[in-house]
C-alpha cells in the first residue's frame, strides 16, 4: 500500500500512464514468472514492475527524477537494491529501443509491452491521444509506427502468445476502423 501511494503520487501525468496500468503490468509480470521454469527475483520483478513508469522521459522527467523517485519509494519498504530496480527500468522504454540484460528486466519489459496491445492498449492509445491533444487519425497511425510491432520483441514464450491474441484483436480493430 506504501508503493501504491507513492505511484499515486508521482504518476499524475496522463491516464494511460497511470496506477491501473502499472498494477496490470504487476499482473502480467506475475503471470510471466508462473510461466517459467527458472529461477526469477519475483519481489524484484513485482517492485519493478509497479514502479516502471514512476519518471517516465516521455513525460519530460530526468535521470534524477528516477533515481529520486526509486531511492524515495524503495527507501519507503526498507528495500536495499534500488540501483536493481533502476537498472530494469532505465531498459524497459520501446523508445529507448532497449533490450534488458536480465530476466527480471525481459519479464517487466514483457508485462509493459503486453498491456499496450489488444482491447486495453487500444483504449490506452486513444486515451494518450485525447490527453496530448492528438488527432484519432495519429492515434490510428501508433499502431503501425509501434503497437503492430511489438509482438515480435517479446522476449519470454508466455508474453508471446499473449501478445499474438492481442495483436489479432488490434488487427481486426484497425480493420473495422478502415471500413468505417
Amino acid at each position: 500500500e506504501i508503493i501504491l501511494e507513492k505511484i499515486r503520487k508521482y504518476q499524475q501525468s496522463c491516464q494511460a500512464h497511470d496506477i491501473d496500468h502499472s498494477i496490470r503490468v504487476l499482473n502480467l509480470a506475475n503471470q510471466i514468472v508462473k510461466s517459467l521454469n527458472e529461477k526469477v527475483d519475483l519481489y524484484l520483478v513485482q517492485l519493478s514492475a509497479l514502479l516502471h513508469d514512476i519518471a517516465d522521459h516521455k513525460f519530460g522527467h530526468s535521470q534524477n527524477d528516477l533515481e529520486d523517485r526509486v531511492f524515495d519509494c524503495c527507501q519507503s519498504i526498507n528495500f536495499k537494491n534500488p540501483q536493481n530496480v533502476i537498472k530494469i527500468i532505465q531498459n524497459v522504454s520501446f523508445s529507448k529501443g532497449s533490450i534488458p540484460e536480465s530476466l527480471e528486466g525481459k519479464i517487466v519489459q514483457d508485462a509493459d509491452r503486453l498491456d499496450a496491445v489488444g482491447a486495453i492498449g487500444v483504449a490506452r492509445c486513444f486515451t494518450y491521444c485525447g490527453t496530448a491533444g492528438h488527432s484519432i487519425q495519429m492515434g490510428i497511425e501508433h499502431f503501425d509506427d509501434k503497437l503492430f510491432k511489438l509482438k515480435d520483441l517479446m522476449n519470454t514464450e508466455q508474453a508471446k502468445t499473449i501478445a499474438q491474441e492481442r495483436h489479432n484483436f488490434m488487427k481486426h480493430f484497425i480493420s473495422q476502423i478502415q471500413q468505417e
